[in-house]
């Protein structure tokens, strides 16, 4: 979100003429929204001041506009991909940015630019959100050249943390925090912007792009910077932070990560040289960017605590090697302790990571709806609906449910004592990996929809027997195969063909159908709702045939009654996402 209060430039004025890349001033977007003037550009979008007609309030817009890829037609306005071989990747990208705004727009904190409004028009998406008036710190600091005094960076550093709490609470990482991604407007009110750091953009500061999560160098840790997903967390955030008060504090560009490595001194005094600024102040920036995740401030609270704290963190030498530095990362917890008194940094790090993953996880049951758009098949109408792209994961499963584990739940759907249990658990522990489908019953299952709707405020349900029909055979876009995907049955399912298969697979391994849609044929037994019959016994059914099943019993015709000898598992519609 480049959301600056920019003077116009000849730049700006060059780009306001150019309508094949820019809106033209005086539009009317969505019936409300009026173009008065262009803010910026980033790879993935135009940012324009609009001005809504109806209130009269100044907001800021965010087009969705690929630049290489889309382009203008002859009305102006209107998007198109330069070439259909960018099709795919033009809407993979829209629907990152239509996911970025549901987000934020779920995000309510002072420090966070808040969005109001999303809709397509021109081929294209745009959302709406706060403007500030102001200018960001990177600006400042070109148009002062001299570095903040730390009261002010102080005060900056307690605002963005507010920011960020709510940011990792809801599940979220910014993973672009600099100078130039913090507004502070007339007030001095800091507002984090631009969120979207999982996908390709190119900047003028310095921004190096990666075809997966972009990040700017200084400013991003090595987990970043090796694009290992599976290491990232709030950790993340709070080495770009810490190299941000860096920034701050010097005026000078943070120090890589190999000059911070080679430092071998106890306050890293020469990588990380900040003259006239407080011992502790230090000694946070050092303790942010140390090269160790693990070792890193671990949640908002753990910086908090220390910024409260009279006493100071001693950072020791770190040996290269690996055993060393698991010894140091002891060290500097054995020290946090006496800092803390009575709250160890491991509890802390449980349950901040603890927290942030179930938001994650959850987040991404949202995210993997997939748009099943109104229309006709097989000559009946039906209406426009959001199914989940996989079925519930046991480890999505259990970070909505309580700490039980998932075998609590296998063991309870199967009545069987626990004594019973842990005599052929080890059978069935393939079943109870974290990226398997979870094997629930409806009692579960009923448990587990009434939780998460409690958590996120959305209306979650199973889908009718007739919306997975319809899911499984491709909606509009069916072209008529027997199973989900294909006639093939091996390029889309997990099923007895010729081979019996004694437990599940992990979800998404195979070719998806026609909507995107994975393992709707074979696997588990998909649970659904609302079966159409003379007899409430009918009212549920299971779909799409099993790991133990054959292919004759994988047909998306094929329906069961619930049950049947079989793996039972589920998927999720959302209802007004």
């Amino acid at each position: 979100m480049e959301i600056l209060k920019n003077k116009p430039n000849k730049k700006t004025q060059m780009d306001n003429t150019n309508n094949t890349i820019l809106l033209p001033v005086g539009t009317i977007l969505h019936g409300t929204y009026k173009i008065e003037r262009y803010l910026s550009s980033g790879g993935f979008g135009n940012t324009y001041v609009v001005t809504n007609v109806q209130f009269g309030e100044t907001r800021a817009i965010k087009e969705f506009y690929l630049k290489g890829i889309c382009q203008r037609e002859g009305d102006s306005t209107t998007v198109s991909v330069s070439n259909s071989e960018n099709t795919i990747s033009f809407n993979q990208q829209c629907e990152k940015f239509k996911k970025e705004a549901r987000r934020l727009r779920g995000l309510d904190n002072p420090h966070l630019v808040k969005v109001y409004d999303l809709f397509e028009e021109n081929g294209t998406a745009y959302y709406v959100m706060d403007y500030v008036d102001g200018e960001n710190l990177s600006t400042r600091l070109a148009r002062t050249n001299t570095p903040l005094p730390e009261k002010t960076v102080l005060n900056y550093l307690n605002q963005i943390l507010d920011g960020l709490q709510a940011i990792h609470n809801s599940g979220m990482l910014h993973l672009d925090i600099k100078p130039a991604n913090i507004m502070v407007d007339n007030n001095d009110v800091v507002k984090l912007i631009d969120f979207g750091a999982s996908k390709q953009q190119t900047s003028a500061d310095g921004v190096t792009t990666t075809t997966g999560v972009y990040y700017t160098n200084g400013y991003a840790p090595i987990e970043q910077i090796a694009q290992s997903y599976d290491k990232f967390g709030p950790w993340t955030d709070f080495y770009a932070l810490g190299a941000t008060l860096y920034k701050l504090l010097t005026n000078q560009n943070p120090p890589s990560l190999s000059d911070i490595r080679e430092d071998s001194t106890d306050d890293k005094h020469i990588a990380l040289a900040i003259p006239q600024v407080s011992k502790k102040t230090k000694q946070l920036v050092v303790w942010m960017m140390d090269d160790n995740r693990l070792v890193r401030p671990q949640s908002v609270k753990d910086i908090r605590v220390f910024l409260s704290s009279e006493a100071n963190v001693s950072v020791a030498n770190k040996p290269a090697n690996k055993k060393a530095k698991r010894n140091v990362a002891k060290v500097v917890r054995t020290v946090c302790l006496s800092l803390f008194a009575t709250v160890t940094v491991l509890s802390l790090s449980y349950y901040g990571y603890s927290k942030f993953r179930q938001r994650m996880l959850i987040n991404q049951l949202i995210d993997n709806m997939v748009e099943v758009k109104g229309g006709i098949l097989n000559g009946v109408s039906f209406n426009t609906f959001y199914i989940g792209k996989f079925e519930v994961t046991n480890e999505e499963f259990h970070a909505v449910m309580d700490d039980r584990g998932v075998d609590y739940f296998i063991r309870a759907q199967m009545g069987l004592r626990l004594e019973t249990w842990a005599s052929i658990k080890e059978s069935t522990k393939e079943n109870c990996k974290l990226h398997h489908p979870m094997i629930i019953g409806r009692k579960n299952v009923t448990e587990f929809i009434k939780q998460l709707n409690k958590i996120t405020g959305r209306n979650f349900r199973l889908p009718t027997d007739r919306e997975w029909e319809i899911a499984a055979r491709g909606g509009i876009n069916s072209q008529g195969y027997r199973y989900a995907g294909s006639d093939d049955i091996n390029r889309i399912a997990w099923c007895d063909d010729g081979v019996s298969l004694s437990h599940t697979r992990e979800v998404g391994k195979k070719y998806p159908n026609e909507l995107g849609l994975y393992d709707m044929t074979g696997n588990v037994d998909e649970l659904c709702d609302n079966v159409v019959g003379d007899a409430a016994k009918d009212r549920w059914s299971v779909r799409g045939g099993c790991a133990r099943d054959l292919p004759a019993d994988c047909l998306i015709s094929k329906r069961k009654p619930l049950g049947s000898d079989c793996f039972v598992g589920f998927r999720l519609v959302l209802d007004e996402k």
